[in-house]
């Protein structure tokens, strides 16, 4: 049985008398009756989440068969299955030493080349080689490309907060204080230098609000 530790719960007279009641009433203690009542908000919280994981596991599930044909997802799911299975150990996965990267890379090799299609589509293959098709280029810039976007949808994910935060205060800004503004986000972005939130943490408010206005034209 699992030890129990005490802890101090401040409590309203009324709170405190509905919980008296409710506990005489199912016949248990007020300490049992506080106990019983957080175990079942904590296990209705988990149901929720596991729900909610569910829900978007199947909507999930449904882009990705509207996206993908079979081969495609099964493709996927085979490369996760190799991804685990020459893992070394909890701390040596391949995303995590050169050694089991390289393990994996040969895996993948090794699996494409085992399903690499036997019949050639000759007219297809007539079509590729008029348009000048290159599979080691194609594969090398798709590669890029997509590195590349991954990269951004990074830089999106961190510096979400500052966006959000740019939001909020942007009712106190006006038209002019927000062009500025979205001006050197635009600068800090080219110069790639360092964390956006470390370089507009206190911006946004002092350069907008400490600006003096235009006197109007007489």
């Amino acid at each position: 049985m699992a030890r129990k530790r005490q802890i101090g719960v401040a409590l309203d007279e009324e709170l405190r008398l509905r919980l008296e009641a409710s506990a005489k009433a199912g016949g248990r203690n007020i300490s049992d009756e506080i106990r019983n009542r957080l175990e079942q908000t904590t296990d209705q919280d988990a149901y929720e989440t596991d729900g909610e994981k569910i829900i978007q596991l199947l909507v999930r599930n449904k882009e990705v068969k509207l996206l993908f044909d079979k081969p495609t997802q099964e493709l996927a799911n085979d490369v996760m299955l190799l991804a685990r299975d020459v893992g070394f150990s909890k701390e040596a996965n391949w995303h995590q030493h050169p050694a089991v990267h390289a393990a994996l890379v040969e895996a993948i090799n090794a699996w494409l080349n085992a399903i690499k299609p036997s019949d050639e589509n000759k007219e297809v293959s007539q079509q590729m080689k008029q348009r000048g098709y290159d599979p080691q280029g194609m594969g090398r810039t798709v590669a890029h490309i997509r590195l590349r976007n991954k990269h951004r949808e990074q830089e999106y994910e961190r510096d979400l907060p500052l966006y959000e935060e740019l939001f909020d205060e942007s009712r106190e800004l006006g038209r002019e204080g927000m062009a500025e503004l979205f001006a050197d986000l635009a600068e800090l972005r080219r110069q790639r230098g360092g964390k956006l939130n470390d370089k507009l943490k206190d911006k946004p408010k002092d350069k907008a609000k400490d600006k003096p206005k235009d006197k109007p034209k007489s």
